[in-house]
């Protein structure tokens, strides 16, 4: 079952300790522009305040702040992916919060995209929606 996070609360640092208390792993990657770093994750690296699109600095868990070179869509994306695919428990369930600067302003594309679009319009705004999925666990092992 899939579900909005909206429904889970997930920015309550409580409900990430209740995934976790559940076997749920829990992991934030991107932009996090509030005062603290994060806690109630597994594995975080974020992109401090607003975050630069090009050559970005990054915090990671171990309060160290790294700069990645590239486009910061595709260095958050390759994150999540990694995390995904590498870092993580693959017998259990997770979640996992992607923070993508691109959807707020001002809205810079890859240098190899800047030109890609300059003769269009477009109608509608795109929004975003974040989603989980929902692997049900037994609450208690015997």
């Amino acid at each position: 079952m899939i579900i909005p996070l909206a429904y889970l609360t997930v920015r309550n640092r409580l409900s990430r300790k209740l995934l976790q208390r559940i076997g749920y792993q829990t992991a934030l990657v991107g932009k996090w522009h509030l005062e603290s770093l994060p806690s109630g994750f597994d594995y975080w690296q974020i992109v401090p305040g607003q975050g630069d699109y090009y050559n970005p600095d990054f915090i990671t868990q171990n309060n160290d702040t790294i700069q990645k070179h590239g486009y910061l869509t595709n260095l958050i994306t390759d994150d999540a992916i990694d995390w995904i695919e590498n870092k993580r428990n693959p017998e259990k369930p997770f979640c996992l919060l992607i923070h993508h600067k691109a959807i707020h302003r001002n809205w810079l594309a890859d240098t190899c995209n800047l030109a890609l679009y300059e003769d269009k319009t477009f109608r509608y705004r795109i929004t975003s929606l974040m989603i989980m999925k929902v692997v049900p666990l037994p609450l208690h092992k015997k």
